[in-house]
């Protein structure tokens, strides 16, 4: 889903008729820059989708204007943006998570594939495009794989 979130900004942000102007905004500048270490590249990604103001400045500001004008997209981006990286900072917690850190490795995620992320990211593309066949082709998808199971 991660994925799929950076291919859509990616299309939102492209000029399709000025490369130098699409080069020149902060999601291509970093990217496409052959010279850049990974962890360069990995901490732009980390500051643009973890911290709002960032995704805002750096991200949304740059979008192609049939995008950034489409307030239901903005919307949808957003939404998209909170669903996969979490926006506040919880002291306690963080260091309850240090404390039981041994503990964490032990369990098992009940989810390994992200499947409940996946239809959170499709509701939240449904809701934006009017439409819930993204949800309940997922919805078909899941009858299908129980059924296979009983």
């Amino acid at each position: 889903m991660e994925s799929f979130f950076a291919v859509i900004i990616w299309i939102a942000s492209l000029d399709y008729f000025d490369e130098i102007a699409f080069q020149a905004k902060p999601l291509a500048s970093i990217l496409l820059d052959r010279k850049k270490d990974p962890m360069d590249i990995a901490y732009a990604k980390y500051v643009w989708f973890e911290q709002p103001e960032e995704f805002q400045m750096s991200i949304i500001q740059h979008l192609e204007p049939v995008y950034y004008d489409d307030i239901d997209f903005i919307k949808c981006l957003i939404t998209l943006r909170r669903i996969l990286y979490s926006t506040s900072y919880n002291e306690e917690a963080y260091l309850i998570s240090l404390r039981n850190k041994s503990k964490e490795k032990e369990r098992e995620d009940p989810d390994p594939m992200k499947e409940d992320l996946f239809r959170k990211c499709m509701e939240a593309i449904d809701v934006y495009l009017g439409d819930t066949k993204g949800s309940k082709e997922i919805e078909h998808i899941n009858s299908l794989a129980s059924a296979s199971h009983s």
